[in-house]
């Protein structure tokens, strides 16, 4: 088993790897989980006052944080084996899900670290989500507050195994999103809403 904990440098890293955990040398602040191909958008904001119109420049946001200068102070590691972190979440006691304080220490880091990795608008979203069918479904829904920025972190919900795909991919119809979150996401959801409680 690849020691998840072993740091590569950039150059090590090639695109069949996919996302893994970024971390800038000298560490300072959490990792980045991605890859150094992830585009980012383009935001422009249109102010208007009366009749009067105010564009503020577009700028990009999201994406690969970092340039070529950087890539010398690069250093990752794998992702944890969502797998193996569901196969220990289904050996606890009162599964499924279990609490999140019952999936053993190894467990706890495993999930800190992916918590760790998500941006504020993919924890917002997480937190947002509103039950949509019965709760062994584990179907939500949330209102749209950025037409397609739902949808963009669905995107790397998927890829983390978050977020349902294929049959049951998520959607946006309306002013209202529909996902199905797999259970290591719903183990996910309830840690940030724990986390928000209790401040």
């Amino acid at each position: 088993m690849t020691d998840i904990l072993q740091p590569r440098p950039f150059a090590e890293w090639h695109e069949d790897m996919g996302s893994v955990l970024w971390f800038f040398a000298p560490i300072t602040e959490p990792p980045y989980v991605g890859t150094p191909l992830d585009l980012g958008r383009t935001m422009s904001v249109e102010i208007t006052i009366g009749f009067e119109q105010i564009e503020l420049p577009a700028q990009d946001v999201g994406g690969w944080p970092w340039s070529q200068e950087d890539e010398h102070q690069l250093w990752w590691t794998q992702l944890p084996d969502c797998n193996e972190i569901q196969r220990r979440i289904d050996g606890q006691p009162g599964s499924p899900p279990a609490p999140a304080n019952d999936c053993g220490p190894e467990g706890e880091v495993a999930i800190s670290v992916v918590i760790n990795g998500l941006s504020p608008a993919q924890r917002d979203l997480l937190v947002r989500l509103q039950p949509d069918g019965p709760a062994e479904e584990l179907r939500f829904s949330y209102a749209i507050q950025s037409k397609g920025a739902g949808l963009q972190s669905c995107s790397a919900f998927i890829k983390r195994q978050i977020v349902l795909a294929g049959d049951d991919h998520p959607y946006e119809n309306g002013h209202r999103g529909y996902l199905r979150l797999t259970p290591f996401g719903a183990l996910l959801r309830e840690r940030l809403i724990k986390e928000r409680r209790n401040g």
